[in-house]
């Protein structure tokens, strides 16, 4: 069975079309479009049972820029449901504007593109990394992107009796999230790239709304009440790119 094919939304699944939305590192990077190339990507599972790609950038600036990106729930679908309609998750979109913008093909294309290799693992409980296997995206290392990266300040956890981080405390940190992904050259995002535009514009919108502003994403409640917090995604619901079926690469077929 193919590894990526599994993240390809079912065919009887109607998704909602993507929209270019301005949604509302130590130390956090400033919220800003930067320019780098990809230092690695590999697949890893949460222990909800939940899939994510842990993606490390080396950007322009000589700054490496490392985020967790969840593709999916815990029962691997890529996609939830609001309002009886079925909207990707944005994680998902994400990795796999990724794959568009630097290899012309979708991750549910990625197998040919991926191989089992050695990587070095950050262990919570032994507060180190680790060397692990992991399927590596190989065809992804090295090609250059484009990211608009968001700083928010967020509320601290504590683990609850399950071991989850879900009891807010009085304590904040400052984070960085991946919103939007665009072709470095052409700084389209696929979105405009399904819409057959010559160039990017919406790059210069998500920079005049969000550029050096910090996100408020703080618990609002009582520091202390152990009241779960929600984890709603600050941008706007995309739809997947990788449905299945053949598509017509969005910037070429650059593998």
């Amino acid at each position: 069975m193919s590894l990526f094919k599994k993240f390809a939304a079912p065919s009887d699944v109607k998704l909602e079309e993507v929209k270019d939305s301005v949604g509302g590192g130590f130390p956090a990077l400033d919220t800003d479009i930067y320019k780098g190339k990809v230092k690695m990507a590999f697949l890893d599972v949460w222990g909800s049972g939940a899939n994510y790609v842990a993606l490390t950038l080396v950007l322009e600036n000589g700054k490496e820029y490392s985020e967790n990106i969840t593709i999916t729930n815990k029962k691997g679908d890529t996609f939830y449901e609001k309002n009886g309609k079925n909207y990707p998750l944005p994680g998902f979109v994400t990795i796999d504007d990724l794959c568009l913008v630097t290899l012309g093909v979708g991750l549910s294309e990625m197998d040919k593109h991926t191989e089992e290799k050695q990587v070095a693992v950050y262990d919570r409980d032994a507060g180190k990394e680790i060397p692990k296997v992991k399927q590596v995206l190989t065809g992804l290392l090295g090609k250059d992107v484009a990211v608009a990266i968001q700083k928010s300040i967020e509320t601290k956890m504590d683990k609850d009796g399950d071991g989850k981080y879900t009891i807010p405390t009085a304590d904040t940190r400052e984070t960085n999230s991946i919103e939007k992904i665009f072709e470095p050259e052409s700084m389209m995002t696929t979105v405009e790239a399904r819409a057959e535009k010559t160039e990017g514009e919406f790059h210069e919108v998500w920079l005049e709304k969000n550029q050096g502003k910090t996100r408020d994403k703080t618990h609002k409640g009582d520091a202390t009440g152990g009241k779960p917090v929600s984890s709603k995604s600050a941008t706007s619901a995309p739809q997947a790119g990788g449905a299945a079926g053949a598509r017509k690469p969005l910037f070429g077929n650059k593998g």
